[in-house]
């Protein structure tokens, strides 16, 4: 018998007194466990019951129990957390899971530490019979009914799997649906195998949690027991209806290009790609998925997005609908939202808080996991989109977890685990687990700056096929410095192979029906004010990650110049360059004519405004595949930067021909336009690279200043506006919106944003400047006020320590508003003499015209909308 004395949470959280102590070391000798811990991480115990002792009862479920007389005592009693125990053993597969022995084994040494266990079990904690449940007050005999008590748990709780079409194997709308499997039911319920749902409750409240309380198994097991009896009809509360679409129709419907047929008994992956067909942004507020065909073919669904629209080249050169292997690079889930289907579980609801926004030019792909099938039928998949009024607050997305994963077959014992440490303060809203097949159970925790600690969850017999995404019932504050720590334990013996599948492989990472994950998504959110600090902390730790991953396929496939190709982005993301370089290299030993390791080697050589060499590459991507959007964009930089302009525009204009889409190509071709003067040219490709992306802050702020060029100053404001919604704090954004609101003669507004503007820039002159010219010639004579005006001009003339154009003409109209013409005349005409001496000569005709004025005891008052150039 061990002497150790097993725990569960840490030493400062629960300390071992002698009965824990003795339960636990005498359970440890009756189950044969294995200790598995990690430093600075929860300890737990893993167990694997499989052995039948006269006396012991093994439960469906794996667990253990000891019959004593007439009641049977829970092992797990022995040990508060004692659902670490999960074996999940399945006879059919492991018919001697317990070191080879037959399940008929009777050990001299373990039935003696079974009973002696027992013994301690009832001194300990007493007995109970299988029946009496906690908190369950047992009703006189032969009142519970169908009708009355028990279809109102089914309808809630069961029938959203368990319908006609629906993913569970069987219906449980009628009573005679129900009372053929009462017994069944029953067991399940006691077991809490039924309903389905993973988390502990006791680490963790979840929204819609499927837990079955103790009142409502007593009276699922009090019902059975007393003859399953239908009751008066009339009790029975209404049918479910089940709508093709929960949320009503969607305002957005999108499909499969034809149904696919899964590979018949094997477990499979595919990868379809939606075209939205939008022309402007749409805001989400829901999403919902449809399986039509055999909604039980299908373990979980993830929708992400693919802004690059390279999945459509995977999807093109692949038959049939979709396609397998590998997302294309780039792609991932929508900012801020995991979304996550599991049939029977309810649409995504993003919630008012968190609506998000789908660009056009953004692809949908749903990456579909098949459950294996001996007869598997087509399936069309349909995603549902439905459309809020505007966008809101954005949250981000955490990933936590290890993808240096390496399961050896037969492997009980394997772990991956990982930390990360919050730079900014979060709000933990939801967790979507990414764990395939073989995991067994997570913890996942946060080490507090104070020393305490949270749970954020804890499974401790994960099943795929149970998986869904976990929304909190309130937020779980997380402070800055908080160390988040993940634990994940896999099991890749015998008793976890799915059916058909009796081959024991290696697992590495990948989402593949033979590899293995081991992330949880973490939806977080931020103060924006936080919001760039902890994104670009966090994609460096997913970059990092991603690495390791793509390392380890490359010491499997040494070959695969695809991996190369994700090696080398990865690290052209994280800056360096050489690495990248190296591995778009080995991409192209492999195949001299991949057109997409010829244009992402480009990609790295313009980093390193290694021009000319990227132009040759890119010369020969184009020769081996001419309509690849990406290629023409890289040529397009590469001659930009070596000042072949018409070259580089052609090229762009090549680009966005192929993706219309393409943001940098429609940016960098707006850019190029307006360069050479042709705003009118560069204002639609700016516009089309802010309606692809509303957050590309530098088209936004682009577009708005050439349109105020155009004098089209009502949209410039629109523009500057949509700007400072996402970055407040920009200084430069907020001077060229005071000054298209000053154009629009609204002086008023235009003296808030520039005031704001001195508060982020204190020493820039120009908006003090702007701030004594309003002051001096605004029509509005409740604002005008030449003694402030002459007051900023002071300040700004010991900032500047010298004068200009624009400050002496905003010094002659401050004076002439004052009623002192004579300054006024002189003042502008020293303007007039300095602009002759340089760049400011188209700002003399302007100045000469208020100097008439001056002349004839006249101040300059500004009109709305100044066509003719007279603001300064």
């Amino acid at each position: 018998m061990s002497s150790q004395i097993r725990t569960l949470r840490r030493e400062s959280q629960i300390g071992p007194s002698p009965r824990w102590a003795l339960a636990s070391t005498i359970s440890s000798a009756a189950c044969g466990m294995d200790d598995v811990s990690r430093g600075g991480g929860p300890r737990r115990i893993v167990c694997g019951f499989g052995i039948r002792v006269p006396g012991i009862r093994v439960f469906r479920c794996g667990f253990a129990g000891i019959r004593v007389g007439r009641r049977t005592i829970d092992v797990r009693r022995a040990y508060p957390y004692w659902s670490d125990c999960a074996a999940a053993w399945n006879p059919k597969l492991d018919p001697a899971p317990c070191g080879g022995h037959s399940a008929d084994y009777t050990s001299n040494m373990m039935r003696p530490c079974l009973l002696m266990a027992a013994v301690v079990l009832v001194s300990a904690w007493g007995c109970s019979e299988s029946n009496d449940l906690p908190g369950y007050e047992k009703r006189p005999a032969g009142t519970l009914s169908f009708s009355k008590d028990i279809a109102p748990i089914i309808f809630d709780q069961c029938v959203a799997c368990h319908r006609p079409n629906g993913s569970a194997p069987f219906a449980l709308l009628t009573y005679d649906d129900v009372r053929q499997r009462a017994e069944r039911i029953e067991q399940v319920t006691l077991d809490r195998l039924m309903p389905p749902w993973s988390p502990n409750p006791d680490y963790g409240e979840f929204e819609g949690a499927r837990l079955l309380s103790g009142d409502q198994i007593g009276m699922i097991q009090q019902w059975v027991r007393e003859g399953a009896a239908q009751g008066d009809p009339s009790d029975l509360p209404a049918t479910p209806v089940f709508r093709p679409w929960p949320n009503g129709p969607p305002d957005l419907e999108l499909e499969t290009d034809g149904p696919y047929s899964p590979t018949a008994g094997v477990e499979s992956v595919r990868n379809f790609v939606f075209r939205t067909g939008l022309d402007k942004a749409m805001h989400i507020r829901a999403v919902d998925l449809r399986i039509d065909g055999d909604p039980r073919a299908v373990q979980e669904v993830v929708v992400l997005i693919d802004r690059t629209q390279r999945s459509r080249h995977l999807d093109a050169s692949d038959d049939g609908p979709g396609f397998g292997g590998r997302l294309a690079y780039g792609t991932t889930y929508v900012p801020g939202h995991p979304l996550q289907f599991v049939p029977g579980r309810e649409p995504s609801s993003t919630g008012g808080s968190t609506i998000w926004s789908l660009n056009p030019g953004t692809d949908l792909v749903a990456q579909v996991r098949f459950a294996p099938s001996a007869t598997p039928k087509p399936v069309t998949v349909r995603v549902g989109l439905y459309e809020a009024d505007e966008p809101s607050r954005r949250p981000l997305v955490v990933s936590i977890g290890s993808r240096d994963i390496d399961i050896p077959p037969g492997s009980t014992g394997t772990s991956v685990a990982d930390a990360y440490e919050l730079p900014v303060p979060v709000q933990v809203l939801s967790i979507l687990p990414r764990i395939g097949a073989r995991g067994r159970s997570i913890d996942l925790w946060a080490d507090l700056p104070d020393g305490g600690m949270t749970w954020l969850l804890r499974v401790t017999n994960w099943q795929l096929q149970w998986n869904g995404s976990y929304r909190f019932a309130k937020p779980v504050n997380l402070p800055r410095g908080a160390v988040i720590k993940v634990d994940i334990d896999y099991d890749n013996s015998s008793t976890s192979l799915s059916a058909g599948d009796d081959t024991l492989k290696r697992l590495v990472y990948g989402t593949g029906p033979d590899q293995e994950r081991g992330e949880l998504w973490l939806q977080v959110m931020v103060g924006s004010t936080n919001f760039e600090t902890l994104e670009v902390s966090h994609r460096r730790k997913q970059l990092l990650m991603m690495i390791v991953g793509y390392e380890k396929w490359l010491e499997l496939d040494p070959d695969d110049g695809r991996t190369h190709i994700y090696l080398g982005r990865s690290n052209l993301e994280l800056g360096d360059d050489r690495k990248a370089i190296s591995y778009f290299k080995e991409a192209l030993a492999l195949n001299h004519q991949d057109p997409f390791a010829q244009t992402y080697l480009a990609g790295a050589l313009n980093a390193k405004r290694m021009h000319r060499d990227a132009i040759t590459h890119l010369r020969r991507a184009i020769r081996k595949k001419a309509d690849f959007d990406e290629t023409h964009a890289e040529l397009a930089e590469a001659l930009h930067h070596t000042d072949r302009m018409d070259e580089a525009i052609e090229s762009y204009r090549k680009a966005v021909e192929l993706n219309p889409w393409h943001v940098a190509a429609q940016y960098q071709l707006g850019l190029a336009l307006a360069e050479q003067g042709d705003d009118a040219a560069a204002a639609e490709h700016y516009a089309m690279a802010a309606a692809a992306d509303p957050d590309h802050l530098e088209a936004q702020n682009n577009l708005g200043n050439v349109l105020f060029r155009l004098q089209r100053y009502g949209d410039a404001v629109d523009h500057f506006q949509a700007v400072l919604r996402l970055d407040p704090d920009d200084p430069k954004v907020r001077f060229n919106l005071a000054g298209a609101l000053l154009a629009l003669g609204r002086g008023g507004d235009a003296l808030v944003h520039y005031s704001k503007v001195t508060e982020l820039l204190p020493t820039y002159p120009e908006p003090w400047i702007k701030m004594a010219w309003i002051y001096a010639t605004t029509p509005d004579d409740k604002l005008r006020d030449p003694p402030r005006a002459l007051e900023l001009i002071d300040r700004v003339s010991k900032m500047k320590g010298g004068d200009s154009p624009v400050l002496l003409d905003t010094v002659a109209a401050a004076y002439a508003a004052n009623g002192e013409f004579e300054i006024a005349v002189r003042k502008a005409r020293q303007a007039i003499a300095l602009a002759s001496r340089g760049r400011f000569r188209p700002f003399i005709g302007s100045v000469q015209k208020r100097l008439a004025l001056y002349e004839e005891g006249r101040p300059y008052l500004m009109t709305p909308a100044a066509e003719d150039g007279d603001a300064p």
